[in-house]
């Protein structure tokens, strides 16, 4: 098949000549059912948006030129999303060769993989957002490009995202208590719960809050309750991310005075933190204390905790591992270590292990009922 061909002119005479090919080209589209094909009449639309401005057509007929091309690349990404493409031939796990009627790869097919990707990007966008988008863009009088519509999808794609975390952190309310050899936790915000304990009577606050920028006023109530919970020289320790680093330490310095950064490293992850278009390797470990630092009740140790590897069991979960290396190292058997976000246990698990007291809150009910679990399943 020739990528210009059949209903395409090759020297149009007038704007004429392009909306006949226009009009045949629209009817040809909801006839193409493979990859290769519509592959095929994307180069064809394309061609037929250079012939519009080639032959002078006003800014209509190449806008209707461009909606072609639009609806091509869409029809495109439809057909490539829904088709099982071969990962190129590769021998199978028994070590015999893939069968010749494996589905084709893009290579085969003639499609670059960005190609492939730009226009599965086109098709994510809902029909009646993608109508909205070109009626909007031809209403103002404004160009159709690619570009405009993989904006929408990347725009709705954040939505979808931001809309699904937010729906993770949703919490079932919970008023509870539990106790066990060595360890309490309470159900409930921790700004409540850890209200009726004593001034001065934990060691160290070693957590994990929320990283949102909606979250930052949390940080300055951590640091406020721990400035009242800690003993004289106690720390807090806290895990947190990078972009928004400057603020929490401003909220946390507030009520606590700063000590050091902990790196944990974030081996074979990688996340890709595109405000900054950074591979991140590694996450900080905020440490204050409740006055001076304790230089000398402290061992000499490194500021690199062991990596972060551990499976997580709900999305926010952590790694106990770098937790337990810092409650080691920055506290001692016998003391007592609160985590007001407990989560599922994973810090307070660690805390008993190390002969130290633990005291945490949890505002989930589910969380809260699988710290349990798990917290007593170490007093079996």
């Amino acid at each position: 098949m020739n990528a210009v061909g059949d209903w395409l002119p090759v020297a149009p005479e007038s704007p004429i000549d392009v909306m006949a090919a226009i009009e045949r080209a629209r009817a040809e589209l909801q006839r193409v059912e493979d990859p290769r094909e519509a592959a095929v009449f994307v180069a064809r639309t394309e061609a037929l948006r250079y012939l519009a401005e080639k032959a002078y057509a006003g800014h209509e007929v190449q806008n209707q030129a461009a909606e072609l091309a639009l609806r091509a690349k869409r029809r495109a990404g439809e057909l490539l999303a829904a088709s099982a493409l071969s990962r190129g031939g590769r021998p199978s796990e028994t070590g015999d060769t893939v069968s010749m009627v494996s589905p084709p790869t893009l290579d085969e097919l003639g499609i670059q993989p960005k190609d492939s990707q730009r226009w599965q990007a086109v098709a994510s966008v809902p029909e009646d957002r993608f109508e909205q988008h070109l009626a909007e863009q031809q209403t103002a009088g404004r160009e159709l490009t690619t570009a405009g519509v993989l904006a929408v999808a990347k725009h709705l794609s954040a939505q979808t995202a931001r809309k699904a975390e937010l729906n993770g952190r949703l919490i079932e309310p919970i008023d509870d208590y539990a106790e066990g050899p060595g360890w309490r936790l309470f159900g409930g915000e921790f700004q409540e719960r850890l209200a009726g304990l004593p001034d001065g009577c934990i060691d160290a606050f070693v957590t994990d809050p929320p990283y949102p920028a909606e979250s930052l006023p949390l940080w300055g109530e951590l640091a406020k309750h721990a400035a009242r919970l800690l003993k004289p020289q106690g720390l807090l320790i806290a895990l947190t991310g990078q972009i928004l680093l400057p603020q929490v330490i401003e909220h946390v310095s507030e009520y606590l005075s700063y000590g050091w950064v902990y790196v944990q490293p974030l081996p074979g992850q990688n996340s890709r933190i595109m405000e900054r278009h950074v591979f991140q390797t590694w996450k900080p470990w905020l440490a204050f204390s409740n006055g001076t630092w304790p230089s000398g009740a402290i061992r000499w140790h490194e500021d690199t905790t062991p990596a972060s590897v551990a499976q997580k069991s709900y999305r926010w979960q952590q790694d106990a591992g770098p937790a337990a290396y810092l409650i080691e190292h920055l506290t001692d058997e016998g003391d007592v270590v609160c985590d007001p976000s407990a989560g599922t246990g994973s810090y307070g698990e660690a805390v008993v292990g190390l002969e130290r007291e633990f005291i945490g809150c949890e505002a989930d009910a589910g969380r809260f009922a699988k710290a349990v679990e798990r917290l007593r399943s170490r007093n079996a």
